[in-house]
């Protein structure tokens, strides 16, 4: 862990300059940057004026918000990249820019690139592990927040799906999750579902598995 602090510090923008862009916005700059010869995934979120600065003068930043959400996911369970590091620039306790290391996925597609590549036989059988991994992620009160297929990544080893949770932003560990929130969080991987799969059996199956695995039967 040294390494990799000592890989971003002491000017972490410098690291992303260099790194290949996934994201880039006025909120927050995503990029895959290398330390110590591995790659890993860099997220930093932008400081956005005076407004911003004392907005966050009292509370935790996007940044720390989320690394404590990946500490809780990881706990429960849930299949996310590991977070590594946790960074924030303040003066006078006034918030600059934030970041957040995680590992990155090496191999992996998101699920909307490998849809259309998949197999008759594979579909099923990819639906029924993710059915799994998201219903166990809402029996132990987990939201995602932004379940759309962009946000999914899967790699296959050993005839074996491995897929994993990112952009967890908007994600939220509760006490417990009504069956009401569940519904709502899973509706935004249904969309996607129901756009890029014309068989309705698939949907079924998958909704099946998920209620069952949620507790929600």
């Amino acid at each position: 862990m040294t390494d990799l602090l000592d890989g971003l510090l002491p000017d972490p923008d410098q690291v992303i300059a260099g790194g290949e862009v996934f994201k880039e916005g006025s909120r927050n700059h995503s990029v895959r940057v290398e330390l110590a010869g591995l790659p890993y995934f860099l997220k930093r979120y932008n400081c956005r004026g005076w407004g911003y600065r004392l907005g966050n003068l009292l509370r935790q930043s996007r940044a720390v918000r989320t690394w404590r959400v990946h500490l809780e996911f990881l706990r429960r369970g849930i299949p996310i990249q590991d977070p590594l590091l946790c960074l924030e620039e303040r003066k006078f306790r006034l918030l600059g820019r934030s970041y957040l290391l995680t590992g990155f996925v090496e191999g992996a597609s998101s699920l909307m690139e490998l849809w259309p590549t998949l197999t008759v036989e594979e579909k099923p059988s990819l639906l029924r592990c993710l059915a799994e991994q998201l219903g166990h992620m809402h029996r132990f009160a987990a939201l995602h927040g932004d379940l759309k297929w962009y946000n999914i990544l899967i790699r296959c080893e050993a005839a074996t799906w491995q897929p994993k949770l990112v952009d967890l932003d908007g994600s939220r560990v509760l006490r417990r999750v009504s069956a009401r929130k569940a519904r709502e969080d899973i509706g935004r991987f249904l969309r996607d579902l129901e756009a890029h799969e014309s068989d309705p059996r698939l949907k079924t199956l998958f909704e099946e598995i998920w209620r069952e695995r949620a507790g929600l039967e």
